[in-house]
């Protein structure tokens, strides 16, 4: 209050409020260095999307109190003490998207593939690059695959060019979208279960974008997760059925339900759950990177119903805390 006074003063509410939005635009994002690496906040981004796309960053104090929960817990010390060995410090990557072309904070150039990872281990669905050499970056911690997609996305979106993306999830930190549907992580929880596993539920908000009727399905064995620690949830047990979510049809093979329905402009939510087996004496992290598979179904007469597309979705950076 007392520097709303003082703006007042000088006749610069304006410039105060013009500050304030470019904050709450990039409030929630982050340039991925590396997995233990600290992630610094973007400060400014411009261009999404185009031959010029360029985010900035710096490391501020909820960073590294994050990096420090995670890596030294005990460490009373530690937030300033990385704050202080990254003090004029500053971070930029940049993207041509339409042309595939990505630069690191370090000036590697790395060629987008136009290809995604499969289900076999993390990072499903997100985008693969190539190095200087033409050889595919791997999505394990040391080759930082996955740092590259997160960085991707954060410029280019996550088709490339990801205006409408962008458009639908304006102002919501948790968020991904396509041209049918956004999606909305509004509540996550983490607790202990049976003594011995972790468990993460999340509350998801579907918002219908189009003119039309749409219906949505969870692809049931896609919702999988990784912690800031590097590991990995699941939806369950192999060779058991998938029963992490609540509120929402499935896509089992060629069994569909159809229940989630969304009349247009219409939102619902539905409950996602993923487990860390064996987890209770074991280092657990403070944030979530979260993944999905939602489905499009079609009615075609009688009872016949087809999977016209399928949507991965991606939620990075989710806290166990503060919602």
């Amino acid at each position: 209050m007392k520097l709303l006074r003082y703006l007042r003063g000088f006749g610069l509410v304006v410039l105060m409020f013009a500050l304030f939005a470019a904050a709450q635009q990039n409030q929630g994002e982050w340039i991925s260095l590396c997995s233990k690496c600290l992630s610094p906040s973007v400060s400014s981004k411009s261009g999404a999307g185009t031959t010029n796309a360029v985010a900035q960053g710096k490391v501020t104090l909820k960073d590294a109190q994050m990096w420090c929960g995670s890596w030294e817990p005990d460490n009373k010390a530690c937030p300033k003490e990385q704050l202080d060995s990254e003090k004029g410090a500053t971070y930029k990557i940049s993207a041509n998207c339409p042309a595939g072309k990505f630069t690191s904070q370090d000036g590697i150039v790395y060629t987008h593939t136009k290809e995604v990872w499969d289900a076999s281990d993390i990072g499903q669905g997100r985008p693969k690059f190539s190095g200087t050499d033409g050889k595919i970056v791997g999505r394990d911690n040391a080759s930082g695959g996955l740092d590259l997609a997160a960085n991707w996305e954060l410029l280019c979106g996550r088709a490339g060019g990801g205006a409408a993306a962008a458009d639908a999830c304006a102002g919501k930190q948790h968020c991904d979208s396509n041209k049918l549907f956004s999606a909305e992580v509004i509540q996550l929880t983490g607790t202990i279960v049976g003594g011995r596993h972790h468990y993460v539920k999340m509350n998801v908000r579907f918002h219908n974008l189009t003119d039309h009727p749409i219906i949505l399905a969870y692809v049931t064995g896609t919702s999988s997760g990784v912690d800031n620690l590097g590991n990995a949830y699941g939806w369950g047990r192999p060779g058991k059925p998938d029963a992490s979510t609540q509120g929402i049809g499935l896509l089992e093979g060629r069994k569909a339900d159809t229940q989630f329905q969304l009349d247009p402009g219409e939102s619902r939510n539905a409950m996602f759950g993923i487990i860390r087996y064996e987890a209770a004496r074991r280092p657990i992290g403070n944030s979530f990177t979260y993944n999905m598979t939602i489905a499009e179904l079609r009615k075609l007469g009688g009872t016949s119903v087809e999977s016209a597309k399928q949507y991965t979705l991606n939620f990075p950076h989710l806290p166990d805390r503060g919602w």
